[in-house]
């Protein structure tokens, strides 16, 4: 009596699956880190051009201000969220995303502050009263020292976040060897 023995084929695992789905959360908030850091330090350019200007600063800066504030909180911070959201929502548990979440929101809310005073630092120069003036150019001084930091850290967090993105990707693919 001989037996027929069948070679089964290995369905595709999950695991597959799920490096690829990491793999692209990776790519995608590489690509966001990047743009971010772009806009933040075209943002940081033209604050310390109009804390540097002594006389009436240009509207074409704070207008370049305004789009770039639009583009970094409407676009790169809102998909960064997504991004961040959609991660959790495949429980990536290493990926702490509520912590993050909220430096993003911290970082939407100073971008508000930051265009806010660079627009009443545009008003002040045509008053005579140079002690406004003087209030708005260091209220300006101490938004943008916070931005930095803000900035920077969100810049840190995209890093730690893609690193643990890279060590759940290599224990996918040990599990795949097993």
């Amino acid at each position: 009596m001989e037996v027929e023995v069948k070679k089964m084929e290995l369905p595709n695992r999950k695991s597959l699956k799920l490096e690829r789905t990491m793999l692209k959360f990776r790519k995608e908030l590489g690509e966001l880190q990047l743009a971010h850091k772009a806009a933040s330090e075209d943002i940081l350019v033209l604050l310390k051009k109009l804390l540097e200007s002594d006389g009436q600063p240009a509207i074409e800066t704070i207008k370049s201000l305004e789009d770039l504030n639009y583009e970094l909180d409407n676009d790169i911070l809102l998909n960064i969220e997504n991004t961040l959201e959609t991660i959790d929502g495949f429980e990536i548990n290493t990926v702490k995303v509520d912590t993050h979440l909220q430096s993003l929101k911290e970082e939407q809310d100073v971008i508000k502050d930051l265009e806010l005073s660079a627009k009443n630092l545009i008003k002040t120069a045509a008053i005579a009263d140079h002690s406004l003036k003087q209030q708005e150019v260091d209220n300006l001084k101490f938004l943008y020292d916070s931005y930095t930091k803000i900035a920077n850290n969100t810049q840190k967090k995209l890093n730690d976040i893609s690193e643990q993105l890279q060590n759940q990707i290599q224990k996918v693919k040990k599990m795949e060897v097993v």
